[in-house]
């Protein structure tokens, strides 16, 4: 596998998360190069091995470290919380020695207020005689004897309960602001391994694609006999195979060729006529004939019962950064869904096109399959009756990238060179 495959395939499923939707598996030229055999294949795929077990391991790390700061984040949380959980007791001990300041203090200011009016031990003995009961009275006798020497005391000690308060109040709030900052930068962080986790799994998926790719190239050259020295070139050229995925395969696996491409005259519906045929027919007989995406794309259209065409399918593609649209006609099922990725594997449909039995196709004259590929993709921004005005002027001869025999030579498989 070239080397080059490894940065395009990259690139292709970069693209695909970064843009879903617009994700086109891209069939590259892998071994098609001449010079390439088995053996260097082979090692390609130990590289490749090598590399997605060294991505799996800084992913893990990643991952790791991302755990390290979650938890950190965690804490933090919690710790906030236990702060704004202090701060609001504090707040109840500063509320509360302020009420017992304003209560003691006005206490205090009736006894000044009538130790200022009156004078001496009698001053004493008649504010305490004016006590509503004896408990009163006794209460009013210590306030009397204590007044100089605690009251004083008393307040001072309320106000720096109050400042030491405030000031651990505002050392939480400090805290709080600290941690809210510390959280932010985690949270930065977090997100930056978030993406290097991101692109070091896409890196991943790339390397599995490669991987499998490259087994399924290996296990076809060593199907189609190539030696483990010989040049893939030299191999497809004696064995007369078009190399897997540098190519569109033929969307059954086997007919015969029964109309071309371009300007034809026949015979529809008893009646003479002349038009321009934009595609490919191939038919074969059979209840439930297996009809095949001819390479790796997104399903972008799909119509039932169009009366000219029938059932039909439309699948965009990326070919060696090119983009092509294909479109296959007259199907009697339809195995896909909208915007499926398919393969060259991939079963889309079976045939159809039998007038007896697809009596809304009122375009076929028998049971075939009619495709068409056009420079470009279409299909994604159109409704299907503006698909033509965008899709037939781009449209070209199958051939060109399809191999097949001429018209009426049969084919038994996919993928031989005609």
């Amino acid at each position: 596998m070239l080397k080059k495959f490894e940065k395009i395939c990259n690139i292709t499923l970069v693209l695909a998360i970064i843009l879903p939707g617009l994700f086109f598996p891209s069939i590259q030229a892998s071994a098609v190069e001449g010079s390439q055999t088995l053996a260097d294949m082979r090692q390609s795929l130990a590289d490749y091995e090598r590399e997605l077990e060294e991505n799996k391991e800084k992913e893990r790390l990643t991952q790791e470290e991302i755990n390290r700061i979650t938890d950190s984040i965690t804490e933090n949380t919690n710790t906030i919380n236990r702060l704004s959980d202090e701060m609001i007791e504090l707040q109840g001990e500063i509320t509360q020695a302020e009420k017992d300041i304003e209560a003691k203090d006005k206490e205090i200011k009736e006894i000044v207020n009538f130790l200022q009016i009156a004078s001496g031990e009698s001053a004493y003995l008649e504010y305490a005689f004016g006590a509503k009961d004896f408990t009163d009275f006794i209460y009013r006798m210590a306030i009397s004897e204590q007044l100089s020497s605690y009251n004083e005391e008393l307040v001072d000690e309320y106000n720096t309960l109050i400042e030491n308060n405030k000031k651990k109040k505002k050392e939480i709030e400090e805290k709080q602001e600290s941690l809210k900052s510390t959280q932010i930068e985690l949270a930065k962080q977090k997100e930056k391994l978030g993406e290097e986790l991101k692109s070091t799994s896409e890196l991943g998926m790339s390397k599995e694609s490669a991987i499998k790719l490259e087994k399924e190239n290996i296990a076809f050259y060593e199907k189609m006999g190539c030696g483990e020295n010989e040049t893939i070139e030299a191999c497809t050229n004696r064995t007369q195979i078009l190399p897997p995925g540098t190519a569109f395969y033929r969307p059954i696996i086997s007919g015969r060729i029964t109309s071309e491409f371009g300007s034809r005259c026949y015979w529809l519906n008893g009646q003479y006529t002349c038009d321009f045929h934009g595609g490919l027919d191939m038919t074969q007989s059979g209840d439930a004939v297996p009809i095949y995406a001819a390479a790796p794309g997104r399903v972008v259209g799909i119509v039932r019962h169009w009366e000219c065409g029938g059932n039909e399918i439309m699948i965009i593609h990326n070919i060696n950064g090119k983009k092509y649209t294909t479109m296959y006609l007259h199907l009697r099922t339809i195995m896909v869904e909208m915007n499926q990725i398919v393969t060259m594997d991939t079963q889309i449909a079976t045939m159809g096109g039998n007038p007896a039995r697809e009596t809304w196709d009122r375009c076929s004259t028998g049971q075939h399959l009619h495709f068409t590929i056009a420079n470009g993709h279409y299909g994604t921004d159109y409704q299907f009756r503006d698909w033509y005005t965008k899709f037939e002027p781009n449209m070209f001869n199958p051939r060109i990238l399809l191999n097949a025999p001429p018209t009426g030579g049969s084919f038994s498989n996919r993928f031989r060179k005609y």
